[in-house]
């Protein structure tokens, strides 16, 4: 029962809209954020990426009458969906409603009938539009008008008359760019007509391009992924290859879908204005532009600003520290931090240095407070090591006066982090798991406050550490979180102090991070929050101990000798090797430092 090329509502007043892919797939798309999937049965199953956080999942999405119920879960690891999705049927365009320079085209409702506002309230589309209308209100213009917001494709069913308005052909055309078929010949290419279409989305914006070949913007037209580019599906006749060496292709492709600059030409990957468009389109592009363009501070910044509806948001405030303890419904610690990063990383390459101190003031009083939150000041120095790699790469390849005067002041800002923290977090969060319990043989790992202790597994040691019973009204996602995620750093270093580095084993730690990932704790994959576990690790992995995403994830690693490990995507041992062999404690606050 989904309706294509119609807006739904959600929960927050945005709309997304379905519309039908290639090889039958399903695409939506939302403020910030796409999915794409397939029906199973009566089930859309979808992948989801929001761009603005840069946070992927799975999705599930049933469709009724007034439109959907879905459920959804972070991270592309199969497992129970907790995370809930409503839409209902929009009426409206809502905030893609476009405003012509040339006339205005909102329609206040009230010129229409109660009758024919019920009508449209009943979401018309190229399905039922004759069904639903009468057949003098098909001539009314401010009905059509009102009707073309549901679907852009009714013009198909219009008159002539409706097919040469340009007011009525702007409107279908807003809402489905394919409905420009239907127009009348003159229209199609009218530039008033596509420059109205491409301000209201800039995807569009090869329509006026006149560098492209007509092959070019037909195959545009018709959408283009990343999986289009991909060297390995390609065969010998066809010649998308070919235009990832030619720039003006290159710039429109890489609006439908950033990460397209993957496969384009060494040279393009080095291109100021290309990497400039896709970093707009989500900063996580920056990977693949050529190192010369992931330390420049001017893209970055255009990045890290396009990933927020506006300059001001930019500011740190109070909240973007204290989500990480204040309750709410659903809680993806990766999306916040993300958020916190970009942040950190904009106030310290602008060099506001007053922001950054109060923010830091600000973070020492919640983690006084919050103890068990001290891992945040972990983030927080990976970030500036992160930003600290960015001015160094810059200096070596834009070294001069000018460079040089800013790396100093970066460093300063840099330099400035530096905490004694009132409490000892060892004392409060020793942690180690127990090396006779593992024992080579990928059973559950036990989890202790001692090195001898009896042992738990690691749900069940972090529910009793943080005082948490299995109910509705004691469980709390961030206070399992937080204690599991300083517990689990802790256990790491202590495992790593505990041992020489030659007797370090890759295995172990393989399996003490395979029975966090793991959840075996019954009630916990009962109630579908087997995630747990698997943000916990991918929280020490990627924002602690800086361990990128392609290095261990099955389902982003561009490494082709990976295979799906003891049935779960993620190489744990290639993330344990790394823990153990690349002397990942040494350089970092941990917990004594801190504490001294």
């Amino acid at each position: 029962m989904i309706k294509l090329n119609t807006p739904y509502t959600i929960e927050n007043g945005d709309t997304v809209t379905f519309t039908e892919g290639k090889k039958g797939t399903i695409n939506g798309s939302y403020t910030d954020s796409t999915l794409t999937g397939s029906f199973d049965g009566d089930v859309l199953k979808a992948t989801f990426h929001n761009k603005k956080v840069n946070a992927i999942g799975l999705m599930e999405i049933t469709f009724h009458e007034n439109g959907f119920d879905a459920k959804w879960k972070s991270g592309l690891e199969p497992g129970p969906m907790r995370g809930k999705w409503d839409g209902k049927l929009s009426t409206s365009l809502k905030n893609n409603e476009f405003k012509s320079s040339a006339s205005e085209l909102n329609i206040n409702s009230n010129i229409l009938t109660k009758e024919q506002q019920e009508c449209i309230d009943n979401y018309v589309t190229s399905y039922d539009f004759l069904e639903l209308t009468k057949e003098e209100w098909r001539t009314n213009r401010a009905f059509i008008l009102e009707v073309l917001n549901n679907d852009g494709l009714i013009l198909e069913l219009l008159s002539e008359e409706f097919k040469k308005d340009k007011e009525i052909v702007i409107r279908a055309a807003i809402n489905d760019i394919s409905s420009l078929e239907f127009a009348v010949e003159s229209l199609r290419n009218d530039v008033e007509v596509l420059q109205a279409i491409i301000e209201n989305d800039n995807k569009f914006s090869y329509l006026l391009n006149d560098k492209l070949s007509e092959k070019q913007k037909l195959y545009l037209k018709e959408g283009t992924i990343i999986e289009d580019f991909d060297p390995e599906s390609q065969d010998n006749s066809d010649d998308k290859m070919a235009w990832m060496n030619d720039k003006e292709f290159l710039m429109e492709a890489i609006k439908q879908d950033e990460r397209i600059l993957k496969y384009a030409t060494d040279v393009l990957k080095g291109d100021r204005e290309i990497v400039t468009i896709a970093v707009k389109q989500n900063i996580s592009a920056i990977d693949y532009a050529d190192e010369k363009m992931q330390c420049d501070p001017e893209i970055l910044l255009a990045g890290i600003i396009s990933s927020f509806e506006n300059e001001d948001e930019l500011s740190l405030k109070d909240e973007d520290i204290e989500i990480f303890n204040n309750e709410k419904e659903y809680y993806d610690p990766c999306s916040a931090i993300e958020n916190l990063t970009l942040k950190i990383r904009y106030i310290v390459l602008m060099q506001k240095k007053k922001d950054f101190d109060f923010f830091l003031s600000k973070l020492n009083s919640f983690i006084i407070s919050n103890h068990e939150c001290y891992w945040l000041l972990q983030v927080v120095n990976q970030e500036l090591s992160n930003i600290q790699n960015i001015i160094d790469n810059y200096t070596d390849f834009f070294g001069n006066e000018e460079t040089n005067a800013f790396y100093e002041k970066i460093s300063e800002i840099i330099d400035s982090f530096n905490f004694n923290l009132e409490f000892s977090p060892n004392e409060e969060f020793d942690t180690y798991f127990i090396d006779d319990e593992i024992n080579f043989s990928w059973d559950d790992c036990k989890w202790a406050d001692t090195p001898d202790g009896d042992g738990l597994n690691f749900t069940e040691f972090i529910m009793q550490r943080a005082g948490i019973e299995w109910d509705t009204e004691t469980w709390s996602d961030k206070k399992y979180y937080n204690y599991g995620i300083s517990s689990l750093l802790i256990g790491l270093q202590n495992y790593s102090l505990r041992h020489s580095r030659e007797d370090l084993d890759e295995e172990n730690t393989a399996i003490a991070l395979y029975s966090v990932i793991d959840e075996k704790y019954d009630p916990i994959q009962e109630s579908g929050s087997g995630h747990y576990g698997a943000f916990v690790f991918k929280v020490i992995t990627e924002y602690l101990l800086g361990i990128k995403k392609n290095e261990y994830d099955l389902n982003n690693s561009e490494n082709e000798d990976l295979e799906d490990f003891n049935g779960y995507q993620f190489d744990l041992k290639k993330v344990a090797n790394d823990i153990c062999n690349r002397d990942l404690f040494d350089d970092w606050p941990g917990a004594s430092e801190f504490n001294n």
